[in-house]
Order: C-alpha cells, then sequence, then structure tokens
C-alpha cells in the first residue's frame, strides 16, 4: 500500500518518499483494512487520489512494471479496484495479510512500559457497514466452529458477499464439495461430520 502511495504522490508532485517516511491511518479488520488518512510531510496524498485516479484509472497503475502486466503475469494488478473502491466509499482498501480475527488487532504505541492504543479515525458509512457485515460473519464462524454447528459454518459461509450471488441451493452444493474435499482435515474436529 506505501508503494502504492509513494507512486500517487510522485506522479502528481514529482516528490519521491520512501515507504517508510509515508504516514497512514488505518482502520477494518484482517484482510479489510482502509486507509482514512495518508500523508508525507505537507502532502495530503488521499486528497491527491481524484487527480492520479483520472489520469490512470482507465489504464491502471501497477507500481511494479508497466500497466498492463497483469494480462500476462497474474500476481499483477492495476490497482484498479483499489481506485473503484476509495472512488465509491471514500477510504483507500489495504487488505492485508496479518494473521488472526476481527478483535485483536490495533495499532497502539509502547512507552516506558505502557501500551497506549492509537483510535484511528472513523471508516465512513459504505466502508463501515461492510466491516461490520463481515465481523459479525466472523464471530458467527467463531461460534459456530467452537460449537462444531456446521449448519451455523454453512450460515456464515453463506453470509460471505462473495456468495450473495449464489441462491441457496447453489450455495448448499458448492459448500458441500468444499467439505468433501477437505474431509482429511475436517474428520478430526467434526467426527459426526455428515456431508448433505
Amino acid at each position: 500500500m506505501k508503494d502504492f502511495l509513494c507512486c500517487v504522490l510522485g506522479e502528481m508532485t514529482g516528490v519521491r518518499a520512501q515507504r517508510r517516511d509515508i504516514y497512514t491511518d488505518a482502520s477494518g479488520i484482517n484482510h479489510f483494512t482502509w486507509i482514512t488518512e495518508a500523508r508525507y510531510q505537507g502532502y495530503d496524498l488521499l486528497s491527491l487520489l481524484p487527480g492520479f485516479m483520472e489520469k490512470f484509472f482507465e489504464t491502471g497503475y501497477y507500481e511494479h512494471g508497466p500497466a498492463d502486466q497483469w494480462e500476462h503475469d497474474y500476481f499483477a494488478y492495476g490497482n484498479r479496484v483499489k481506485m473503484d473502491l476509495f472512488r465509491r466509499y471514500g477510504a483507500l482498501a489495504a487488505a492485508g495479510d496479518r494473521p488472526l480475527g476481527s478483535i485483536v488487532e490495533t495499532n497502539c504505541v509502547f512507552t516506558n512500559g505502557l501500551v497506549k492504543p492509537v483510535v484511528a479515525k472513523p471508516l465512513p458509512a459504505g466502508a463501515l457497514a461492510h466491516v461490520q457485515r463481515n465481523c459479525a460473519n466472523i464471530d458467527l464462524l467463531c461460534d459456530s466452529i467452537r460449537n462444531r454447528d456446521m449448519n451455523g459454518i454453512f450460515s456464515a459461509f453463506m453470509g460471505q458477499p462473495l456468495c450473495d450471488g449464489l441462491s441457496p441451493t447453489d450455495a448448499r452444493t458448492l459448500f458441500s464439495v468444499m467439505c468433501k474435499n477437505t474431509r482429511s482435515y475436517l474428520s478430526p474436529y467434526f467426527p459426526e461430520l455428515t456431508i448433505t
């Protein structure tokens, strides 16, 4: 994310920055984080994004090579989803690869034997609604796993945004296939596992 923000700064102002010098404020949950503030010295980087998007949205922008590299390298990307989400919600999506869940991550400062939480800026309403939906779904999933409740796990599966377009029948079929294909991993935890 900070590499992308360095590129936004460079493209829009000509100023070159190191990623370690970019200040960001992030809110959200694991793998669903949003940048609500980004600064470098006197520059508000999020305020530069509309002009950057006007210049690069159609072609995309890949900070590690040509914008069209995604056409032949499936690990490449054009940041168009990131830009589209910023356009829709006013915060910059920054999915992370940190472990754990929705209630254990926070920014904090360690000083003199103390740990002080750093309160993040609020998310825009649209992004907050998505985060809250995912938090509730994570809670349902954790409770269902703890209680060995496959119906609850299926409900959490159905609650995933990527399942919104599935009919209940199609979702049940997909869930059953996934369970069958991972039966060897599930069996020790769900000994009476019945897959329908």
